[in-house]
Order: structure tokens, then sequence, then C-alpha cells
């Protein structure tokens, strides 16, 4: 009966250590709406949304601070890369361009007069969503009252 009572004790103990938990962390409002978003793998990430003026693009930091934010006039067709240094993100045009940022906030255009810079997929948003890192998620999330779309940080602790 002692060992059964310890093995249970053990697997009572185990069982809370794996349970997954998620805890706020930050996030940044501002948004009509919400179309992609890219984890930048160190606890930030770029958003693609919209708001009152047309396609609006946030690079936030890993405390959910903006490195950079543009709206765009043209259609921005996705958010092709970002990590802790770089954002590039694909602008239809005549010809699509592809537009790197660093973390100062300088704009370099690459493109081909010969050929549309379509990224990755050939469907809008081009890009693909990454809503995650390896220390937690991003999720979009929407008002149920007024107010604005926000991008939300949560931690895997």
């Amino acid at each position: 009966m002692k060992t059964l009572l310890t093995y249970v004790a053990l697997l009572l103990s185990l069982s809370a250590m794996v349970v997954p938990a998620a805890t706020f962390q930050w996030s940044a409002d501002g948004f009509a709406m919400i179309n992609q978003i890219v984890a930048d793998g160190k606890g930030g990430c770029a958003v693609l949304g919209t708001n009152g003026g047309g396609f609006y693009i946030v690079w936030l930091d890993k405390k959910g601070v903006k490195i950079y934010e543009k709206t765009v006039v043209n259609t921005c067709a996705g958010i092709l890369s970002c990590d802790n240094k770089t954002l590039v993100y694909n602008m239809l045009g005549s010809p699509y361009t592809l537009i790197a940022v660093d973390k100062k906030g300088v704009e370099t255009t690459v493109s081909d007069p010969a050929y549309n810079m379509r990224g990755v997929f050939m469907t809008t948003p081009n890009q693909p969503n990454v809503p995650r890192d390896s220390k937690g998620f991003f999720t979009a999330q929407a008002p149920t009252g007024p107010g604005t779309w926000r991008v939300a940080r949560y931690t895997f602790k």
C-alpha cells in the first residue's frame, strides 16, 4: 500500500510539471483587422493588417515596442520574413517588389523589372502565418464591442 501511494504521489507531481500554460505578456492595438502575424524568433513579431488608411505593417520587439510601422497605399501581399534584424514584405505594383527593412527603419527595395517578386505563395496573403516561436505564441484578437483589433503575445509559462 505504501508503494502504491508513493507511485500515485510521483505520478501526480509529474503531471503537475507537464501542464502547459499560457501567460499574457503584451499587446499592441490599432488595427481595423489583422491578416498575418510572423514571429521573429526572439519574442517579437511583424503584423500585416489594415487601418483607416490602408494596409498597415507593424514590426514589434519582444516587449511589444514598435520598431517600424507603415501604412501603405498599394496592396501589400504579405510578410515574407521577419527576424530580430530584418523585416521583408511584398508589395503589389508594377512590377511586384519586396521591401526589406532594418532595425533602424531603413527600407531597401528589392526588385527586378523583368520579374514580379511574389514571395512564396500565389494567393493572398502571399506569405504564411508564423504565429509562434519556441517560448510563446501570438494571437489576433478582435474586439467584442467598440475598439480595434490587437495582436497579443503569450508565453508558455
